[in-house]
């Protein structure tokens, strides 16, 4: 502060308070004939007198750039929450896949349409991570700097306007939710905004141990269905049962058909081919009690008299009916047979 004599009138001399010029006058009025003056002279700094910047593209990657560098997505969206009590995934909303860049590029344009709002970023971002080069640097930069206001486009994330049909009418949800009509939930909630749940969200049955549509088995279930005219069957787990009795005439009669046509047309050994075969017919019929012995002796008579009736006996003694009937000495016939 100094001051600075001056002529008024009568030769009487006043003295004026000034002040550096990039700083305010503390001391605005005038000294005159042994009193201050109560009308003030004022004086405005070189920072007071600059009109707000609009701020440009390269001002907006500057801030883009300098927040990538400083936070990842976690402590991007931690700096909102913390320094401005805002979700980031309001001011930014995720639309499909969006990388980091296009969320900090949404989010500064965001501020950019706040008075202030462009430092005010900064200032944050720079308490929050007050260490970082690229923050720094730029808080220096703009230290002197005033940004205009720059109102968001329509394309921008956080704009959420609702025309009704096809008036002017417009609703703002400022990231809630509108209903222009009736809402059914079907017995389900609506939420227009963020729910927290403490707990569990059950809808239907909620389970502590098991649920059983049907039958709750602790061990092996077996089931099986048996048709009619069945028997000798067993049904369980590790149960061995021994078949007594004969097998069926009629099974018997269809199995050995092929043997039987394979006989009728040997030459010359017809009658005894078929006699042959229904003596295995006969045998077999006695189902375990068979004689093991006789039936291989009965088979290889008949290969030797119907040599060309080989595959005729071995389809014929393949079937699990004769399973129980066919002894150690009957399928080593068997095995000798050529396949």
């Amino acid at each position: 502060m100094w001051s600075a004599p001056f002529l008024i009138q009568n030769n009487t001399v006043g003295f004026l308070c000034l002040a550096p010029l990039h700083y305010p006058c503390q001391q605005k009025d005038i000294l005159y004939n042994g009193r201050y003056n109560s009308d003030p002279i004022h004086f405005t700094s070189a920072k007071d007198s600059l009109m707000p910047d609009q701020p440009s593209e390269q001002r907006f990657q500057q801030l883009t750039n300098a927040l990538l560098d400083a936070f990842n997505h976690d402590e991007l969206t931690r700096l909102i929450r913390a320094q401005f009590d805002q979700s980031l995934e309001w001011i930014t909303p995720v639309a499909g896949k969006r990388d980091l860049t296009t969320i900090t590029s949404d989010l500064v344009v965001y501020f950019a349409s706040k008075e202030g709002g462009l430092k005010q970023l900064l200032d944050a971002a720079i308490r929050e991570n007050p260490l970082n080069k690229e923050l720094n640097t730029l808080g220096m930069q703009w230290s002197d700097l005033e940004f205009a206001i720059v109102p968001l486009s329509a394309e921008h994330p956080s704009v959420n306007e609702t025309t009704i049909n096809s008036t002017s009418t417009s609703v703002n949800t400022d990231g809630g939710a509108y209903i222009g009509g009736n809402v059914s939930t079907g017995g389900g909630e609506f939420i227009g905004r963020d729910k927290v749940t403490h707990g569990d969200s059950i809808y239907g049955d909620k389970i502590c141990g098991d649920k059983v549509d049907g039958d709750k088995v602790g061990g092996d279930k077996i089931s099986a269905t048996i048709g009619d005219n069945n028997s000798g069957i067993a049904i369980g787990k590790n149960i061995s049962q021994t078949i007594h009795g004969g097998v069926d005439t009629a099974q018997l009669n269809a199995l050995f058909t092929g043997m039987l046509q394979a006989a009728a047309a040997a030459p010359g050994n017809q009658a005894e081919a078929v006699a042959v075969v229904n003596e295995l017919k006969t045998e077999a019929a006695k189902g375990e009690k068979a004689e093991d012995e006789r039936l291989a002796k009965l088979i290889d008579g008949f290969v030797e008299l119907v040599p060309a009736g080989v595959s005729a006996v071995v389809s014929t003694f393949a079937s699990p009916i004769l399973a129980g009937v066919v002894g150690p000495i009957t399928k080593f016939v068997l095995g000798k047979l050529p396949g």
